[in-house]
């Protein structure tokens, strides 16, 4: 967990690794909390396993703003088997570039759960995917005050 506590602000720059890369283990808890946390285009959030995904956390609802910029990477896939894992990047303000997996094993099992919530929310840019090739597609989330989808 890396908190910028009670109004701090966190930046990601580099990895946090929380991966399970043994046979049959399934991917940690990554967690970023703060009241402003910027995630650049090089950060990478790693919890994907072998055999599950594990947990993404960004933000919380006392979050003002949560960023992930285009070229970061959140990850919480299962490599080989089982389900993908879970997602979320929470805050006031939520703006997400970057890409968010939550993928199924290539040799089964189910993608998981992403989801994006913010009062104000942009994901023009994101790349989700929270597919599974051999089970059930996954589900993205998307939570904003109003929500328009157009043809741009």
């Amino acid at each position: 967990m890396l908190s910028g506590g009670e109004g701090g602000t966190v930046q990601v720059t580099g990895t946090l690794d929380a991966s399970g890369q043994g046979t049959g283990q399934t991917g940690g808890k990554v967690t970023v909390t703060g009241d402003a946390i910027a995630l650049s285009g090089t950060a990478k959030m790693d919890a994907s396993g072998d055999s599950g995904g594990g947990k993404v956390t960004v933000g919380n609802w006392q979050a003002t703003t949560a960023s992930v910029a285009d070229g970061a990477t959140l990850d919480a896939s299962a490599k080989t088997t089982g389900n993908g894992g879970s997602i979320s990047v929470i805050s006031g303000n939520t703006d997400v570039a970057g890409l968010l997996a939550a993928r199924g094993g290539a040799n089964g099992g189910d993608g998981g759960q992403i989801e994006t919530s913010g009062h104000f929310l942009r994901v023009a840019s994101a790349k989700v995917d929270a597919s599974a090739r051999h089970g059930k597609s996954g589900q993205w989330l998307l939570d904003p005050w109003d929500i328009t989808i157009d043809a741009a």
